[in-house]
Order: structure tokens, then C-alpha cells, then sequence
């Protein structure tokens, strides 16, 4: 099984009791049946979104591309104009069907495409990982003898989704589901989950469907008669956690879901599917779960892969040395080095680490008084004191869990003051101020 993530840090109170409370809905007596999502409930990807492959395959699109637009571009608008179609016809897009316009857009060859498809669909598998907390729930489904059903709600093809899932440890399932060649949907009706129960002879009443999104997941089996169980993703939990997505998107603006900004949004997606594996409220007063393990993981780690960085100001070298002598921090930062080496190697490296401060500084100007408390024993009464007056509120951003798609004025912005111009800095900064 492909799991490189050896938990150093221990359940909490919380995290255990709710991981034995969806135990017992598996338990149950009336429950014969359990149904599992496979992306974010039993796998999960240290990607910020989904699409953020593209970005490692732009080498490979220029062999066979000679226009002006980004690999990463041509492939979300592949998807978005054929999951339109998709749903106005009330069916599930296919990778083929999305290779398909590609094609016809960027003028490719068949074989061209054929070979970009294959990297998409081995990256996919590359990724894939599984979710500690799903892995052990489906382990109680297998071992009661419960009849297991996979549904992945993706337009990989079949090939690749059993690859991933043979790669991640789930073996022995009765069936999988796959709404990409099954002519069935989650929503709006939940077709799929009828569907499902009708050709398995089902009893919904005695099935339980473990989930991550609440209309797909929820709502929808809900509406066939199963019994149903909200797992969040990692990514909302993280979301949810604190304030520190909504400062790196301010302080990114539009360039937060740029190529130049990968590396950061990976470390940020590793963080989430590490730490938030396991489901656990949002602590008072903290933005890091009150845990100094999750600082070091974040803050140390995301600087381990800044090997030129340089603290500056006086706040900034204070905290960090805090965080380093902290034995609790110094753990997170060492098993994240270990996570980050094994997944991404040194593929992120032509991307570039900038920003990747990012959370240190969010600390250092805005750290929550929990989060502060946590390293007192680390800092002299004077420096404390310091750093506990000079604190202000964070500006944040609207988060999102995936890329905001762009609306015309942005994109049109985008061809008149292409990103990364010395005209167009200028104007995101103006933009930024007044909230645009």
C-alpha cells in the first residue's frame, strides 16, 4: 500500500472519539451495505486543486503545441465547456471527452493527444494517496463482512481509477462505480445511488454511503432511502481551521492559483490532507489547532524548501527561533521534509519556493493569542511582549477550495496587461486595495 505517512503526532480526544462514532454507524446492527467516495473520503492528492497536474505537464504539451496558451489553460477550459455540455445534457464528461476538445482547440494530433491523455491519467495515479481515516473505516466495513461499494465520482477512465485504488491499499470491494462510464449522476437526483441499488439489490434502508460533499454525498443518497455520513475533506477542514488560507490569497490576489505560485499551493495541500486526515474542530483562538506540531509542519516546513531565506525583521528572526527550539515544531518540520521529499522530490523546484514565507509572516504580524501562548517557554518576557503588542488583524481574501474560475472582465484584463508585466503588478496592487 502506498502510505509514506507515519503519524508521529497522536490522535486528540476529539479526533479519536468521532473516528469510533463513524465506526458504529459501520457497526451497526441494520447496516448491511457501505458506500464509500473515493476522492477526499478514501484518497486524497497534495494538491490544492485538482487541476494543478496540468502544471506538470506544460514540458510535454510544448512537443506538440505551437500557440500561445499555457497547457494549464487550454485543459480548464476543455473541462468547463464540456462539463457545460455535460449538464445540459444530464451526462458525466469523460477524459476522452475532454482530450476530445483539446484536440479540436489546440489543433493536436491524434497522438499527440493520446500521449498527453496517458500523462494526465499516470499523474493522477502518482499522486493518489490514501486517507488514513477512510482507510480505517473501510478496514471495519471489510472485517465485519459488510458488502462494499466504491463510487468515484470522475471522469478518469476505469483503468486508471482501479490503478489508483490498487495503489492505495483497497482491495476485496463488490463493486465500483464510476459516474464517467456508468451514464449515472450523483445530483441532481441522485440517479447514480438508485441506480446502484437497484442493479446490486439493495435494501437503501440498510445502506450507509460515506461521503465528503453534502449535496453529492448527502443529500442525494438521502433521496434514495440510504443512510448517509458527512466525512469533511481535508481541504475544508483546513479552510475552517484558521485564518492563514485567507491571508495567502490576499496577499496573492489572482496570482495565488498561477504556476509560479505551485509549490506553495502543494505545501498547503499537504498540510491539509496531513494534519486534517483526521476530522477535528477549529480550536479558540488558534489558527493551527492549537498544536505546535502543525506550526512547525507549515511554517519550518514550507521554509525548509526557501534554502536561500533570510529573515528580516526583528519579529520574524524572534518567532523563528522560537519555532526551533520548540521540540514539539521541530517534529512537524522533520515529518514534513520527509512527506514533501517522498511525494514531490525535486520536481517543484523549476517552479520556484517564493512566498513560501508566507506562513512565517502570517505568525510573526498576525499570530492568534493561543498560538502565541504556545511558544512563551521559546521567547524572553521582553520579546513577547513585543510581539504580542505589534499583532493586528489579518486583511483576508474570499477562500476557495479550487481555482476561481475567471470571468470575462479578468480574462480580457489578461490579454491586455498580460501576468507577471511590470503594468500588470501595478494594476493587481491598485485592484487589491479597493477589493476588487
Amino acid at each position: 500500500m502506498k502510505n509514506i505517512r507515519d503519524l508521529k503526532r497522536p490522535l486528540n480526544t476529539e479526533q479519536t472519539h468521532l473516528l469510533e462514532s463513524m465506526k458504529s454507524k459501520i457497526e451497526a446492527d441494520g447496516i448491511n451495505t457501505v458506500s464509500f467516495e473515493m476522492f477526499e473520503m478514501l484518497v486524497v492528492r497534495p494538491l490544492f486543486d485538482k487541476l494543478d497536474t496540468a502544471f506538470f505537464m506544460e514540458r510535454e504539451f510544448g512537443n506538440f503545441y505551437v500557440g500561445k496558451q499555457s497547457f494549464y489553460e487550454i485543459r480548464c477550459e476543455a473541462e468547463e465547456y464540456v462539463r457545460k455540455r455535460a449538464d445540459r445534457k444530464k451526462k458525466c464528461p469523460t477524459i476522452e471527452d475532454i482530450y476530445s476538445r483539446i484536440e479540436k482547440t489546440a489543433k493536436l494530433s491524434p497522438s499527440g493527444i493520446e500521449k498527453l491523455m496517458k500523462r494526465e491519467c499516470s499523474l493522477k495515479e502518482f499522486f493518489c494517496f490514501p486517507r488514513s481515516s477512510g482507510y480505517e473505516l473501510y478496514s471495519t466495513a471489510k472485517k465485519l463482512g459488510r458488502k462494499i461499494i466504491i463510487t468515484a465520482d470522475t471522469c478518469l477512465p476505469r483503468r486508471t481509477v482501479e490503478k489508483i485504488l490498487e495503489n492505495c491499499g483497497y482491495t476485496g470491494y463488490d463493486a465500483l462505480y464510476i459516474t464517467g462510464d456508468c451514464g449515472a449522476a450523483k445530483l441532481p437526483d441522485g440517479e447514480l445511488f438508485s441506480k446502484i441499488s437497484s442493479e446490486m439489490k439493495l435494501v437503501p434502508s440498510k445502506t450507509l454511503h460515506f461521503g465528503c460533499t453534502f449535496d453529492a454525498d448527502t443529500e442525494a443518497p438521502i433521496k434514495q432511502g440510504w443512510k448517509s455520513m458527512l466525512v469533511p475533506s481535508c481541504r475544508d477542514r483546513l479552510v475552517k481551521s484558521g485564518r492563514i488560507c485567507g491571508y495567502i490569497q490576499k496577499q496573492l490576489f489572482y496570482d495565488f492559483a498561477s504556476e509560479k505560485h505551485l509549490a506553495l499551493r502543494c505545501i498547503l495541500a499537504l498540510y491539509a490532507v496531513y494534519a486534517f486526515d483526521y476530522p477535528q474542530s477549529k480550536v479558540p483562538h488558534s489558527d493551527f489547532c492549537g498544536d505546535c506540531y502543525m506550526m512547525g509542519f507549515l511554517i519550518l516546513g514550507a521554509l525548509s524548501c526557501h534554502k536561500d531565506y533570510i529573515a528580516e525583521s526583528k519579529t520574524d528572526i524572534d518567532v523563528l527561533s522560537a519555532l526551533g527550539k520548540n521540540s514539539s515544531a521541530a517534529d512537524g518540520k522533520n515529518d514534513f521534509i520527509t512527506l514533501f521529499d517522498g511525494i514531490f522530490g525535486d520536481t517543484l523546484e523549476k517552479f520556484g519556493f517564493g512566498e513560501c514565507d508566507l506562513p512565517l509572516k502570517f505568525l510573526a504580524c498576525h499570530g492568534a493569542v493561543g498560538d502565541r501562548m504556545n511558544l512563551d517557554k521559546q521567547l524572553s518576557p521582553i520579546d513577547s511582549a513585543e510581539w504580542g503588542a505589534a499583532v493586528t488583524e489579518p486583511e483576508l481574501a474570499p477562500v476557495f477550495t479550487k481555482a476561481r474560475e475567471r470571468n470575462f472582465g479578468e480574462k480580457l484584463v489578461d490579454r491586455m496587461f498580460p501576468p507577471n508585466t511590470k503594468v500588470r503588478k501595478i494594476l493587481d496592487r491598485i485592484m487589491a486595495k479597493i477589493h476588487l
